[in-house]
């Protein structure tokens, strides 16, 4: 599967949507990417670089909990601190991010229409109330996937990668379960 990032425009929204994160939550750390199955193509974007080049590159991603646990499910909300460790290779994977500072995240994917959107955020190892204060914050929660979702859906339009996907941003896979967590 070959990996673009968004564009400049959309880089731009991503980050505002970040400080937002930040200043209300203490967000330290988000990455967002939309696959295309049909095409194999992936749009990504992440407020750190080298940790997405180390995990990608070291190959952290087969031995991440987060992944597996994203990886068979068809939609879910997930808690960082509950997803299952159960080897050392995992346990070696959740020890690296953590020296990036990167701890108590929550992770929302959803995978419908040879689609697969994901957004995952975190903070640093004191702010243990950050996944609280993320689910808890429901509407402005679901405003942040749907903005998400609707700018994926105008580069997605605007590229040309489907034209299954050009009705409405509503279809798209964040906008789905946004609506559900309400």
């Amino acid at each position: 599967m070959t990996n673009n990032e968004f564009p400049d425009y959309a880089k731009k929204i991503f980050y505002n949507l970040f400080q937002t994160l930040s200043y209300k939550y203490g967000c330290t750390y988000f990455s967002y990417y939309v696959e295309v199955y049909e095409h194999q193509k992936r749009l990504s974007f992440t407020t750190d670089r080298k940790w997405t080049e180390i995990f990608i590159s070291e190959n952290l991603i087969k031995d991440c909990p987060l992944m597996h646990v994203g990886w068979n499910a068809k939609k879910i909300i997930l808690d960082w601190d509950t997803a299952p460790i159960t080897t050392k290779q995992q346990r070696n994977v959740v020890g690296i991010r953590s020296e990036f500072g990167y701890s108590h995240g929550v992770s929302f994917s959803n995978k419908v229409f040879g689609l697969m959107e994901s957004l995952g955020m975190a903070t640093d190892k004191t702010n243990k109330l950050f996944k609280e204060l993320i689910l808890e914050d429901t509407k402005n929660i679901s405003n942040i996937l749907k903005q998400f979702s609707c700018v994926s859906h105008k580069v997605l339009a605007l590229n040309k990668l489907t034209n299954q996907y050009h009705t409405a941003f509503a279809t798209m896979p964040l906008t789905m379960l946004a609506n559900e967590i309400i």
